[in-house]
């Protein structure tokens, strides 16, 4: 005889192995702390398609230069040009994988350092791999304009993941990397952030998710009316006297205390997806469709009404959550496919090495094949090819090798094994 399970909730349902599909669960439930939910494959497979937005909405400008987009759809073309939008998703999506994966492992302060160096491990290697890339173009341009000074600056903020913070060198060189130094704002508050929240009833959440969302438009009006003001003393304060016309308009964009709000809401989601039962079939359809359109609307209707600032930190976030929870355990056969899986798994090096990979390719055309010129559609998809093909390298090569050999070392010291999916996670 079995014991025949009821899930009251998504937590119960995560840290449970189920066997076999389709018939009443018979097993013995073991919820320990420290297990490992399992993976949320609809949601990392999500992350290729607006890591590809942001790449696309990041050459768009060239493929309007050379007419390759001439006869293509303006509603594609206003999607693409905010593919930025990509960045918001990845700020929200980033909270709620974190508070559903570390609901059993981040019970008390202890648990902080390890949370910290795993976060290490997850990050800095394709990170460090994407600077070194970029790296000789940075140098040859700065030695271009004699500003060798720059160049050492920008490559210590750069390397500390601190550039965000300064305005003068947080979009400098390979300039998405300003979002990584965002994050680490993020993971250095996390723990704290977790451990009062995850103890929230579930109104107490909702009334956090409203207050973070109101906070991330609030800053954007801030940011509106005073960023330039910010970004110019902040850049005053610290020594530089130059600063990219970018680096000043766009300070709400990078500054990390105006993007805080866009985690938060996603962590205070992410609690409270593990607190509620799994939704039905019926209700995720629902809950993806209700995200998707209201995304859709929101940004035919409300978005040229509004501040570009308020729709880039995070005026869309409520049809976000709807989509994360609709998609979470989704069963559909593309979002759960591995090859979808594994391009979602590759998004972040594609996300980090889709500049240096253009820089280095514009470079070499320029001085030998002048495809870019004559074919550009075909030099666009060459670059899109090859940027995608370095990401799965660096997933396959950088990533894995390097996070397993980082938590091993960390891990030398504990008496229970590492799961093979807490190495991939």
């Amino acid at each position: 005889m079995g014991l025949k399970i009821t899930f009251k909730s998504n937590r119960d349902l995560a840290n449970a192995t189920l066997h076999p599909p389709h018939k009443p669960v018979r097993f013995a439930l073991e919820i320990r702390p420290g297990a490992i939910p399992m993976q949320l494959r609809p949601l990392t497979s999500i992350r290729f398609v607006f890591a590809l937005l942001v790449v696309l909405g990041h050459g768009l400008d060239f493929l309007k230069h050379t007419g390759v987009t001439r006869n293509w759809p303006a509603a594609l073309l206003t999607v693409i040009s905010h593919g930025y939008l990509g960045v918001n998703f990845f700020f929200v999506l980033s909270g709620f994988i974190l508070a559903y994966s570390y609901q059993t492992r981040l019970r008390q302060r202890n648990d902080c350092f390890e949370f910290w160096w795993t976060r290490f491990a997850r990050i800095y290697p394709a990170y460090l791999f994407a600077f070194l890339v970029f790296l000789p173009t940075g140098i040859f341009s700065a030695w271009r304009l004699g500003q060798p000074r720059l160049a050492l600056v920008t490559a210590a903020f750069q390397l500390s993941l601190t550039q965000s913070w300064v305005p003068a060198a947080a979009l400098e060189w390979n300039g998405p990397a300003w979002s990584l130094s965002v994050e680490a704002f993020f993971y250095a508050l996390f723990p704290i952030l977790f451990l009062t929240t995850h103890t929230y009833s579930k109104r107490k959440l909702v009334l956090f998710l409203l207050s973070a969302y109101a906070l991330s438009q609030i800053g954007a009006l801030i940011g509106w009316c005073f960023g330039t003001r910010f970004a110019t003393l902040i850049n005053g304060i610290l020594g530089f006297s130059t600063m990219s016309s970018e680096g000043r308009t766009l300070f709400s964009m990078y500054f990390p205390l105006f993007r805080l709000p866009e985690f938060m809401f996603g962590m205070a989601l992410g609690i409270l997806f593990t607190k509620v039962p799994p939704l039905p079939t019926i209700w995720r359809h629902i809950a993806l469709l209700v995200g998707c359109a209201g995304f859709a609307i929101a940004f035919v209707v409300i978005r040229p009404h509004v501040r570009p600032e308020m729709v880039t930190n995070g005026l869309m976030m409520p049809f976000l959550g709807l989509v994360l929870f609709g998609l979470a355990y989704s069963k559909s056969r593309l979002f759960n496919h591995p090859s979808f899986v594994l391009l979602g798994d590759a998004s972040y090096s594609l996300y980090l090495l889709h500049i240096p990979v253009w820089s280095w390719m514009q470079r070499i055309d320029s001085h030998l094949t002048h495809v870019q010129t004559s074919v550009p559609i075909t030099f666009f998809i060459i670059y899109l090819t090859s940027a995608i093909c370095l990401s799965l390298f660096s997933l396959k090569v950088i990533e894995i090798p390097s996070r397993q050999f980082i938590r091993r070392k960390f891990n030398t010291h504990r008496i229970d094994a590492i799961s093979p999916q807490e190495l991939h996670r």
